[in-house]
């Protein structure tokens, strides 16, 4: 069942940002109130503008991550960013 998962999450590259925020939101002890749904797939990086590549399997220099805006609000709509 755990590799049927993976699967899913690679094909699904907002769900698979949205289970690293919420593992990372309970390693730190913030709230997480989102949904994938809520995640807002950007093609550019709008810091350093290079593209970014969601299909990769390992984390390199174009890899999307889920930002805070306000940190301590944590992981809710609308405080979250690509």
């Amino acid at each position: 069942m755990k590799n049927n998962r993976k699967g899913k999450l690679k094909s699904n590259p907002r769900g698979k940002i949205c289970a690293n925020a919420a593992n990372n939101a309970k390693k730190n002890g913030c709230k997480f109130e989102i949904t994938s749904e809520d995640i807002i797939l950007v093609k550019r990086c709008p810091i350093l503008d290079i593209e970014l590549d969601y299909n990769n399997n390992r984390i390199c220099d174009n890899s999307p991550s889920i930002d805070k805006i306000i940190p301590s609000l944590g992981y809710v709509e609308n405080n979250i960013q690509i």
